[in-house]
């Protein structure tokens, strides 16, 4: 086991390893998938320091977990809306770095 929450152990972190691994991206979301594609997106694209996306879900559905398949991200997610600070606070709970 390498710290991940279950079903992330395979996850690929930014830079080269985990060992590489400097800091991470906390990013909560609520119904927001074109947005949050986009920050993804700009995130990989432009950063070549070693990071880990870590991604909250309030109102998971199946489109999130659409989205979220084949990405380099933690995810957790809730079936209700918990606001910006229950997201950011469980989010920040599967922080590896």
């Amino acid at each position: 086991m390498n710290g991940l929450p279950a079903g992330c152990e395979n996850v690929p972190l930014g830079g080269k390893s985990k060992n590489m691994t400097k800091f991470s991206i906390v990013i909560p979301t609520w119904k927001n998938l074109e947005y949050l594609d986009l920050c993804y997106k700009g995130i990989i694209r432009n950063s070549s320091a070693g990071h880990e996306i870590v991604v909250f879900f309030n109102e998971y559905d199946a489109a999130c977990g659409r989205w979220a398949e084949g990405k380099r991200v933690i995810f957790d997610k809730s079936a209700e809306n918990l606001g910006v600070c229950g997201a950011v606070n469980r989010a920040a709970k599967m922080v590896t770095t």
